[in-house]
C-alpha cells in the first residue's frame, strides 16, 4: 500500500483481539476501534490508536459529552 499508512480505523464495534494484532502486524500500522450511531451523530467512542489491547471501543469522545 506504498508505505504510507499512518493508522487504520475500524467502525461499528469492537475487532477480536486476534483479528487486531494480526491486522496490526501486516499492514505495520496501529488500529483505532471506534462506534458510532449515524443515525444521531458520528463517532460516539473510540480508542486511542497507542491502545494495542483491543476488544473495546475505548470511552466516549468528548465532542459527546453535554
Amino acid at each position: 500500500m506504498g508505505g504510507k499508512i499512518r493508522f487504520f480505523i475500524s467502525g461499528g464495534g469492537s475487532l477480536d483481539i486476534e483479528i487486531k494484532k494480526f491486522l496490526s502486524v501486516v499492514f505495520s500500522a496501529p488500529i483505532a476501534e471506534a462506534y458510532g450511531s449515524f443515525e444521531t451523530s458520528g463517532f460516539i467512542s473510540a480508542t486511542s490508536v497507542y491502545d494495542r489491547e483491543g476488544g473495546h471501543v475505548g470511552g466516549v469522545l468528548p465532542c459527546n459529552i453535554m
